[in-house]
């Protein structure tokens, strides 16, 4: 588990917590062997296989974040944020973990409507990915909603609205995922709401 920027192993029950690495949105591979993480701070920050070293290079002005595993565990969804002068994209990549190639498969302009992509999802059969896209309405509230898209890439379509972090069950059945329907709990910035 994450806390404080570091993460840590246990127990179920809790006891014989020691620290791992220091990092946050720790992943688990398929088969429980490697631990993909991401290092770094807010300006730039990367991948991160424990024990293994570096998935994902750090380069100042670009944030590689939510990593999330193939189900054979050969390559690795994640989302990118790039930031070249004033433009700002946000991306979904695969990165085949034997040979490094990467692929984008999404990307988004984030100015002028916070139009984010992030939180990849592999569907049981790896066949297609699952993400949140979240950007500003006209309300100047930020909405998500869950997209899919082909693992191998092509056009993704909207699956559902006002929703966000899907993640497949085993069977690839079905997707569960947070909803904001409601509006219950609405939190408000300067110049934004979610």
């Amino acid at each position: 588990f994450a806390s404080a920027g570091k993460i840590w192993a246990g127990r179920a029950d809790g006891s014989e917590r020691r620290l791992l690495a220091a990092g946050g949105q720790p992943a688990w591979s398929p088969d429980g062997s490697k631990l993909a993480y991401v290092s770094g701070g807010d300006e730039q920050s990367q991948i991160v296989i424990l024990g293994a070293g570096a998935v994902t290079p750090l380069r100042e002005r670009i944030s590689d974040v939510s990593p999330a595993w193939s189900p054979d565990g050969t390559a690795l969804a994640f989302a990118r944020l790039t930031v070249e002068g004033e433009r700002y994209r946000s991306s979904i990549v695969v990165r085949d973990l034997v040979s490094g190639a990467e692929r984008v498969l999404v990307t988004t302009s984030v100015l002028p409507r916070l139009d984010v992509v992030s939180e990849p999802s592999w569907s049981p059969d790896a066949t297609t990915i699952a993400y949140t896209r979240s950007r500003l309405d006209r309300r100047h509230d930020i909405r998500p909603v869950i997209r899919t898209i082909p693992a191998g890439g092509g056009a993704s379509r909207l699956l559902v609205g006002d929703a966000q972090s899907p993640d497949w069950s085993p069977d690839g059945s079905r997707l569960a995922f947070a909803s904001v329907r409601d509006r219950n709990g609405m939190r408000c910035g300067s110049d934004e709401c979610w």
